[in-house]
């Protein structure tokens, strides 16, 4: 009695596609692989494709394996055309992950920076600037000395100062608490951001390490 296994079950039922063709199949896997990294990062959603597309490649290279070796001789340049896209293709990859591994530390840094960038708000500052007629400076906004400088005199020529210090007391005293919350939460933001980016930084070297080295097994 003659058993049938898995593989050869497949190829009795699957039309068989030639081994040139299917060796050709894994050589545009390798360039769609480079593809990824044309602009020197890979985005949370390329890096999900790049996973996804790594599974393919490892599904298709165990398909393509079963055919040739039932169509060709080990040391046949199929077989030979089929290890050196094995090596290559996995070389692409590493180079894919080490390029936007290094581009997720750059990115990091950046983040790192712009978090450090977002200055508290201090209360009596955030008052003082209030008070002197320079709100919009008090919340990030552009420095006018000479339209403050004005509006001061305005109000002492016009007898108007006390009204105006209550007006923009109560006003500091109102938007302070929202203003200083939306600086702690974009702070907080940039710093996710950055840990996110050397996380992902860290997984790439990670699945570099393990596999760099690897053989694939034809």
């Amino acid at each position: 009695m003659i058993l049938i296994g898995p593989s050869a079950l497949k190829l009795a039922i699957v039309p068989q596609p030639s081994s040139p063709n299917l060796v050709a199949l894994l050589s545009s896997k390798k360039n769609e692989a480079k593809a990824f990294i044309e602009d020197g990062y890979l985005d949370v959603e390329e890096s999900q494709q790049l996973v996804s597309m790594m599974k393919d490649f490892a599904d298709k290279c165990s398909d393509v394996e079963d055919v040739v070796s039932f169509t060709e001789e080990e040391d046949s340049k199929v077989y030979k055309q089929l290890e050196n896209i094995l090596h290559t293709t996995q070389k692409v990859y590493v180079e894919v992950l080490r390029t936007s591994a290094k581009a997720c530390e750059d990115r990091a840094k950046v983040y790192e920076k712009a978090a450090q960038e977002v200055e508290p708000l201090h209360f009596g500052r955030y008052v003082l600037l209030h008070l002197l007629w320079m709100p919009r400076y008090a919340r990030g906004g552009e420095k006018k000395i000479g339209w403050a400088i004005f509006l001061n005199i305005l109000d002492l020529v016009t007898l108007t100062f006390v009204f105006t210090r209550s007006i923009l007391l109560i006003l500091a005293l109102v938007t302070y608490p929202k203003e200083s919350k939306e600086r702690k939460e974009s702070q907080e933001k940039y710093k996710a951001l950055a840990q996110q980016e050397r996380d992902r930084a860290k997984a790439y070297h990670t699945y570099v390490k393990t596999t760099a080295n690897k053989t694939p097994a034809v």
